[in-house]
């Protein structure tokens, strides 16, 4: 499960749990618990065939409207592999809609951005990174 909550002292933050067949929790992440970017949300998850999984969110990395396009891998244990950040051309809201993986391990996604404080375009950007 997948969404974001507000954390004291740290804004809101993304929030990743892996649950057992049981229901029960395995591991859960919060993301980012610091102040780079002061309101994170995850927005999509997938599983990798490995067990790990890819999520794709976005973040505010200056004054409104920045946010930014967050991919982030994460291991079977719960532990970050990796987190890449896209930010748009324009400096407005980059945020990510639909996550898909693709033939020889790499992972579409698409979303939208602005140019600023406007009209969202509608865009898709391939990540050749490994599930």
């Amino acid at each position: 499960a997948a969404g974001f909550e507000h954390a004291a002292g740290a804004g809101t933050v993304w929030i990743l749990r892996r649950l057992n067949p049981d229901g029960r929790e395995v591991w859960c992440d919060r993301w980012p618990g610091s102040t780079i970017y002061n309101d994170a949300r995850a927005d999509r998850v997938i599983a990798g065939t490995d067990g790990g999984v890819l999520v794709a969110g976005h973040g505010l990395a200056g004054p409104w409207p920045d946010y930014d396009w967050i991919i982030r891998r994460y291991r079977t244990s719960g532990e970050a592999e990796w987190t890449q950040v896209i930010t748009g051309a324009g400096g407005g809201a980059d945020i990510p809609r639909a996550l898909a993986p693709v033939p020889g391990g790499g992972v579409l996604v698409a979303g939208g951005e602005t140019d600023g404080p406007g009209k969202m375009e509608d865009v898709g950007d391939f990540q050749p990174v490994p599930l």
